[in-house]
């Protein structure tokens, strides 16, 4: 399962921060300024983690709640064309479907690479549904709409309060509205919510030195993402020194 997903902003200042940052624009591919990747998590994350890979596929008459599960579990497979063949015909056979089933139906062809089409799945939908609001703001992150993905972001964190994803998500999107003092609040509510979950700590990093330059706050921050997870797509395990590992956890 993709858990997260590499996401990317310019941020054009000109007293931006030399060596470090600049080695971040670098590699990140941003001329101007450093582009800081965030990690996204496609939520409900406990859902995600939990849902059967093993089960029969449901079937046109099988209960919204049943193909949303199943959905979750192709999900973690990366079966997404297996997916939308089933959602496509289950939506069309029930008039009034679940915004759920659609929002499943969305981020599976996302996942294929088809945008216009995971726009028309949602097209339909209420903003105020947390399943419609999650998947919009999961879209708007991956795609060109990041820098519009506040107020589906913070639909989504408010509809699902005490969901430590969305409100990962709510945070990557005050950031890129140039709002990183909100924005780091939200990781760290994230990050209360669920002490497991890595993307909150590697956006804290972040945060804490591209934002405050605050590196040894952000080695902390960093030091706890790596008991969690060994992936590093801004090469902050580099920028921030290769010891980070062993930095002693002192956090709020």
């Amino acid at each position: 399962m993709r858990k997260t997903v590499k996401i990317a902003a310019c941020r054009h200042t000109p007293d931006w921060r030399p060596a470090t940052v600049v080695l971040l624009a670098v590699a990140s591919g941003c001329a101007g300024g450093a582009r800081p990747v965030l990690e996204a998590t496609l939520p409900p994350a406990a859902e995600m983690a939990t849902a059967p890979v093993d089960t029969l596929p449901p079937t046109i008459t099988s209960p919204a709640a049943e193909v949303t599960r199943w959905s979750a579990g192709q999900y973690r497979l990366g079966r997404h064309a297996e997916a939308v063949a089933l959602l496509e015909p289950w939506l069309s056979a029930h008039q009034e479907a679940s915004p759920a089933v659609r929002a499943a139906l969305a981020v599976h062809h996302e996942a294929l690479g088809q945008v216009d089409e995971a726009a028309a799945a949602l097209a339909p939908c209420a903003v105020d549904d947390p399943a419609v609001a999650r998947a919009r703001t999961w879209l708007n992150l991956r795609g060109d709409g990041f820098t519009t993905a506040l107020d589906d972001a913070k639909r989504a964190a408010e509809l699902a309060p005490d969901s430590a994803a969305d409100r990962n998500n709510y945070g990557i999107a005050l950031l890129y509205a140039g709002r990183p003092a909100e924005a780091r609040e939200a990781f760290l509510a994230a990050r209360e919510m669920d002490p497991a979950l890595p993307g909150a700590l590697y956006n804290l990093a972040i945060v804490e030195s591209v934002y405050f330059f605050d590196d040894d706050s952000a080695r902390r921050w960093l030091a706890a993402y790596r008991r969690l997870d060994d992936a590093d797509p801004d090469g902050l395990f580099e920028t921030l020194g290769g010891n980070v590992a062993v930095v002693q956890e002192v956090l709020p």
